[in-house]
């Protein structure tokens, strides 16, 4: 990093953003730990969520059984407090600099994530919201973990109609609202023969009921030919049911 682009645009904490020394290759402050987001040893075999330590490792949450959840993968760390507004940050404030923190992060913490795949498949937004934001921060962040990892990036879906958010709507919402909602890049199917053996892998930055990932794993389902579909997010927001379905 230049002393200009320092200047301009100094490195600061994922977690507090505060601005950390110059040409420091640390991602978190002093003050920062990634404990209190750190998930237990036992977790969800399906959306890597907390279960007790009890269950096994082929325990799945209450949450999978609750959304019928299919498609297996790792989040990173907990949807909470400093990592929440971290996400944010990066998602609607143009801190791009998070992804390749991020990217190292997820390699050291849990390298087994991105073993035996074969592409990385960032979640697409509509176009609208790509206008409005100028960037898909799912986009980003797979560009960041394809240099750490060296698996290429396969941007072969895309946004058919823009959805709402899902962050207020109940989980029978959530699925109804992503139904539909992406379709294969014509050239998807020779771009996903043309790779090596492996899984393909959405990226995507927060997981909450796992709509977005099954919506999207079954529009990939033409063009898979035996492959299997798994997952990568940064975060994991854990769901109650206190919501009335519709």
């Amino acid at each position: 990093m230049s002393v200009l682009r320092y200047i301009l645009f100094p490195k600061r904490c994922f977690l507090c953003a505060q601005i950390l020394p110059a040409f420091s290759e640390a991602a978190l402050c002093g003050e920062c730990s990634l404990e209190p987001y750190r998930f237990g040893p036992v977790r969800c075999r399906l959306c890597s969520g907390p279960v007790p330590e009890e269950a096994g490792t082929e325990a799945v949450c209450v949450s999978c059984l609750m959304h019928g959840s299919t498609v297996p993968g790792r989040a990173l760390l907990r949807y909470t407090d400093g990592f929440r507004e971290s996400i944010h940050r990066f998602k609607y404030e143009d801190q791009w600099s998070y992804a390749a923190d991020y990217a190292r992060l997820a390699i050291k913490e849990d390298p087994d994530a991105f073993r035996d795949a074969a592409c990385l498949i960032p979640i697409p937004i509509h176009p609208s919201r790509l206008r409005t934001r100028g960037y898909n921060q799912a986009l980003v962040l797979a560009q960041a973990l394809s240099r750490e990892t060296g698996i290429p990036v396969c941007d072969i879906l895309e946004r058919t109609r823009a959805t709402a958010a899902q962050n207020q709507l109940s989980s029978h919402a959530r699925r109804e609202n992503m139904h539909g909602a992406f379709a294969l890049v014509p050239q998807a199917e020779e771009i996903i023969h043309r790779l090596p053996p492996g899984d393909l892998l959405l990226v995507d930055d927060i997981y909450t009921s796992g709509s977005t990932i099954e919506e999207a794993a079954r529009t990939l389902e033409p063009a898979l030919h035996g492959r299997k579909v798994r997952f990568f997010t940064l975060a994991l927001k854990t769901v109650t049911f206190q919501e009335k379905n519709p």
